[in-house]
């Protein structure tokens, strides 16, 4: 709620709040034996049981290099530094929020499961189990087949083809939204005025659920939308130094009826369906630093809250126990309570297993899947909690960078990135990220002249063109390549630019990594000329990057000279390459350059920075890769426009092209939606200097020459941690955007904004925190 008490916005004072409390029978307990738990007393006994970790005893049970172990240590880091840094500067309630809150539960904003192999992103040390031994038993036995995607970063950043609507989560939440009590007298209501909780968590209305709730009589939701179903989590912050002094037990008194609240729509579910159902609602408090966790049962008719957990986000221990205990909480959610809720509403577990449920389908082994199963998976929406990736259809010749959403597969395999699995675990949403692609104009009006992206969200077109060691394949490339010139100007400009030592980089190539053509060796020596074309697309608004990569061997250079007539120079391709640059080098700074993101990703966007890679030699006297801006074409060679039409120009000749040429091409497109931030360590360090933004929304202009149907104006996010339900958040990027003058057209220079531009960013700014209410 806002940084002020109930008590204050209702005129109660803390006793009449207290009353009101007592007269729906609202019981808070302090720190309680386990002995007056009862039924619950496994799963409170475990959280007590992790709020006793101590890291670094805690780290030394597991292997050192543990996955999910590193995650955690690293999360946990973060955490602290985050609310050491709002600690210091006593920051707002605001900025505890968004640095420390909503870091912490990210795990209620994800994906858990990996929509390119179905197999689970991570498993959490501490797993709840239900109190039905029957429940328990399957339970164990369904863990027992899962597996762990092992999928690399970039394979899980594109997106799948499946229809949007499959794209789902399992939980959803609430921020700041007033709340409809239930069971309570229209005079209680009156005196308990508006509550808005900072966040409620609760299920995501799936198909199953629609297709379920509408038999119901009784509430399922606390909100008018009702899009938070059963809500189980109760978030209540406020900063270390606020203005409305604060304090835990006003934030107990804040909390009761909307913990209340939530329990009621459990308790009436379970008295409706006539279905056992193990009613509980957690309660987090926090304090600035300091974090409470209290666990809300039913007892008769009122409810009694258990005090379970305190810690603190400056200390390595607290901010360790937090991350583990809101795994644990997700996972008792996703297996234990949503599982419940299922089967009370389907009328017990023997009717539910019979039901097709979305998004979590039937759990098999990836391992045990037929491919009639595989197949028949596709249509099955699973628990969402991570990136995605191309659902890679059959291998395409090329691929289309401004295809309509496809994932055309590469005919070899990716190379690992240099990112870690375990990066990609635990992270927002990354689909909420595409909510305003397709904005009503009724419901939003601004939605006609202005739209929202993510710079993290980027169509991408990769071509890896081999020219061919047989002079007939060569000019018949030459031709698709440059349609408008004769053989002899093409081979000649290209054969300039793969003989300039400053452009090109010499390297042995591995077939097996990319197919050199059935005339070659295993192992060649080439020069290798790597070309990137960055852009906003004039249709859609996406961060755009077109990849190109052309490979020359020896004989190949030898048959462009003979075509261009003229002197090949004297060993421009040597067979003892003077360079360690390898060719998985080379795949690394082309997929580092997929994966960026924020705001550079941006910059290089709204720039038009065209982009080509070199080896430089580094202080220690080492060769290495870096991305530097191409201003200047080799004299002669092809120009920018030239380069950058080269992947049309296949595309465009794709259904004509000769059979011959499809070994020396390979291509790939597809829509990445990157959830974490990766540092672009490749980049030149002057591109990077460039792309600092003063605010985490940049506002551009569209150009004159787009189309007509394009809305005019963009707010481009760069911020990893924002949710773009979050309205209020989005109309404070857009004021602050104009405030710091981070206001752009698409070119180089600023464009020319007038007053009535800035009067629509200050009408878009307020129609969106209206929005939100």
């Amino acid at each position: 709620m806002k940084d002020r008490d109930v008590e204050e916005d209702t005129k109660l004072t803390p006793e009449e709040y207290l009353q009101l409390m007592d007269s729906v029978g609202y019981n808070i307990e302090g720190r309680t034996q386990p002995g007056l738990w009862g039924a619950y007393s496994s799963l409170f006994q475990d959280i007590r049981q992790i709020g006793r970790s101590n890291q670094e005893y805690f780290v030394k049970q597991f292997e050192q290099d543990d996955p999910y172990i590193v995650a955690k240590r690293i999360q946990a880091n973060r955490l602290i530094e985050e609310a050491w840094s709002c600690f210091t500067k006593r920051d707002s309630e605001a900025g505890w929020r968004k640095e420390v809150e909503y870091r912490a539960f990210e795990s209620f904003d994800s994906e858990s499961v990996c929509r390119r192999c179905f197999k689970r992103l991570s498993k959490a040390k501490f797993e709840a189990r239900p109190v039905d031994p029957d429940a328990a038993e399957e339970l164990r036995r369904r863990r027992l087949r899962r597996r762990l995607c092992t999928c690399t970063a970039l394979q899980r950043a594109g997106i799948d083809n499946s229809d949007r609507k499959e794209n789902v989560r399992i939980f959803t939440r609430e921020i700041d939204k007033n709340v409809f009590h239930e069971d309570i007298t229209p005079q209680m209501r009156k005196r308990l005025g508006r509550q808005r909780p900072d966040r409620v968590i609760g299920l995501y209305p799936t198909r199953t659920f629609k297709r379920l709730l509408p038999s119901l009589k009784k509430n399922y939701s606390p909100y008018k939308k009702k899009d938070v179903v059963y809500p189980f989590i109760v978030v209540e912050a406020k900063a270390a130094e606020n203005n409305g002094n604060a304090s835990f037990g006003s934030m107990l008194r804040q909390t009761a009826f909307v913990v209340r609240t939530c329990m009621r729509l459990q308790q009436n579910m379970q008295a409706e369906t006539g279905r056992e159902h193990q009613c509980l609602v957690w309660d987090f408090l926090i304090l600035g630093e300091e974090w409470r966790l209290y666990a809300a049962v039913p007892e008769g008719d009122g409810v009694r809250l258990f005090d379970l957990w305190h810690g603190s986000m400056l200390h390595e221990d607290g901010a360790f126990q937090l991350l583990l205990i809101i795994d644990y909480l997700c996972d008792w959610a996703c297996d234990v309570y949503r599982q419940n809720i299922l089967a009370c509403l389907a009328g017990g577990r023997a009717r539910l297993k019979g039901m097709r449920l979305s998004p979590s389908g039937t759990e098999v082994s990836s391992s045990q899947r037929s491919d009639r199963d595989m197949s028949n998976l596709r249509g099955i929406s699973l628990p969402l909690r991570s990136s995605t990736a191309p659902d890679f259809g059959p291998t395409a010749t090329v691929g289309d960078l401004f295809a309509a959403e496809v994932g055309n597969s590469p005919t070899h395999a990716l190379p690992d990135c240099a990112v870690s699995l375990m990066s990609t675990t635990n992270t927002v949403d990354a689909h909420q990220w595409r909510n305003w692609e397709e904005a009503d104009p009724h419901q939003y009006p601004w939605a006609t002249l202005a739209t929202i992206r993510h710079s993290n969200v980027v169509k991408y077109s990769n071509l890896q063109l081999t020219l061919p060691a047989g002079k007939k394949e060569l000019e018949m490339c030459l031709d698709a390549i440059f349609p408008e010139m004769r053989a002899e100007e093409a081979a000649g400009r290209l054969l300039r630019t793969m003989c300039d030592d400053t452009m090109t980089i010499k390297t042995c190539w591995n077939s097996g990594t990319r197919r050199m053509g059935e005339e070659t060796e295993p192992d060649i020596p080439v020069r290798a000329f790597v070309y990137a074309q960055c852009a906003l697309n004039p249709e859609s608004w996406h961060v755009t990057r077109r990849l190109l990569l052309i490979l020359c061997c020896e004989r190949a250079l030898q048959h462009l000279a003979a075509i261009a007539h003229v002197a090949l120079p004297a060993r421009v391709v040597d067979d003892s390459v003077d360079s360690n640059v390898s060719c998985h080098q080379v795949l690394q700074a082309v997929d580092n350059l997929k994966l960026c993101t924020g705001g550079p990703s941006a910059g290089l966007a709204i720039f038009r920075r065209q982009l080509f890679l070199r080896a430089t030699v580094n202080t220690c006297g080492h060769e290495e890769l870096e991305w530097v801006h191409l201003s200047h074409p080799p004299t002669n060679g092809p120009t920018t426009w030239e380069l950058g039409s080269i992947l049309p120009n296949f595309s465009k000749k794709q259904e004509v092209m000769a059979p011959i040429l499809t070994p020396y091409i390979q291509a790939e497109s597809a829509l990445q939606i990157i959830p974490t931030f990766h540092k672009m360590t490749n980049l030149a360090k002057k591109e990077v200097d460039i792309f600092r933004f003063k605010s985490p929304g940049i506002l551009i202009k569209k150009p004159t020459t787009w189309p007509g149907k394009t809305p005019e104006f963009c707010l481009l996010v760069t911020e990893q941690n924002i949710h773009f339900d979050d309205k209020v958040r989005l109309g404070d990027m857009i004021e602050e955007a104009k405030r710091v003058d981070e206001v752009f057209g698409v070119v180089k220079q600023s464009a020319k904004y007038g007053s009535r531009d800035m009067a629509f960013f200050s009408q878009w700014a307020k129609s969106m925190k209206e929005g939100a209410q």
